[in-house]
């Protein structure tokens, strides 16, 4: 696994090693440096754009917002994010994104323990409820059959008992 994600890491390395370069494009000189939306952004580093968004509340990655404001466009220069994740923010995340703190680990094994302790529960009630509606379905039927030969007694005026 640690294999796969240092090629991975490698390969975009070496792409934008690759496009680092500036290159002119109708007269104007455009800068290869910058990453100019959340695709791009999550594309460099190889992850989802709701990654990278979680990133920058979570672990401050560093993104810039030209307007200055909360939710207008971003940008980043791939020296920062280079430097992010070179940084214990972003080497923890490429060793385990999810439970990067020992008390989520904690809680998520607290929280399965009592996941585990209810459904027993529910499985103990769903059991006892079951029987219950065996034996109410079991006396329900007797009544029936009982309150059947009552009404053909009445009915005929006479026992229908054998001898």
């Amino acid at each position: 696994m640690e294999n796969a994600q240092l090629r991975h890491k490698t390969a975009n390395l070496r792409r934008a090693t690759a496009a680092s370069k500036r290159y002119k494009i109708k007269g104007m000189m455009m800068n290869t440096e910058i990453l100019n939306s959340w695709k791009e952004i999550a594309a460099y580093v190889g992850r989802g754009v709701r990654t990278v968004q979680r990133w920058e509340r979570e672990l401050n990655f560093p993104v810039r917002r030209p307007r200055g404001k909360e939710r207008s466009a971003v940008i980043a220069l791939k020296s920062d994010v280079d430097r992010w994740l070179r940084t214990s923010h972003g080497a923890q995340n490429q060793r385990d994104n999810h439970l990067a703190h020992p008390q989520d680990r904690t809680r998520l094994i607290h929280n399965t323990q009592l996941l585990v302790a209810q459904t027993s529960t529910l499985l103990a009630q769903s059991d006892t409820l079951r029987k219950q509606i065996t034996r109410a379905i079991t006396i329900g039927k007797a009544i029936r059959s009982m309150t059947a030969r009552v009404e053909r007694k009445d009915w005929t005026g006479v026992s229908m008992r054998r001898a």
